[in-house]
């Protein structure tokens, strides 16, 4: 499973993904983390190839929406967003001060 090539690396005038998941498709086309992402299991298993010519000067945002339409027209994909509440952690340093040590090398 990788992805090479698009905007940004040493050959931006093509993509090639061997193996790659339709959930990390997603989250590449939608800049997404996985936690913001929920998809039926077949999309983190079945690996799919792509080969794909990038334009000149394409830039992240541009290829982004390329990534969507691409996988709308040959996956019919659909998206839904909505805000969900999650619970979480704040980090405080206890009275005294932290207690940390650099690490060794």
């Amino acid at each position: 499973m990788r992805c090479t090539g698009g905007p940004g690396t040493d050959d931006p005038s093509i993509l090639r993904c061997q193996s790659f998941s339709l959930s990390l498709l997603v989250m590449m086309a939608y800049d997404l983390r996985p936690f913001q992402l929920k998809a039926p299991t077949w999309m983190e298993t079945a690996g799919y190839e792509i080969i794909a010519k990038i334009p000149p000067g394409t830039d992240r945002p541009q290829f982004g929406v390329m990534l969507q339409a691409l996988l709308a027209e040959r996956f019919g994909l659909r998206i839904h967003s909505e805000k969900q509440s999650m619970p979480t952690y704040d980090l405080t340093v206890a009275k005294g001060g932290p207690k940390l040590s650099k690490a060794a090398e």
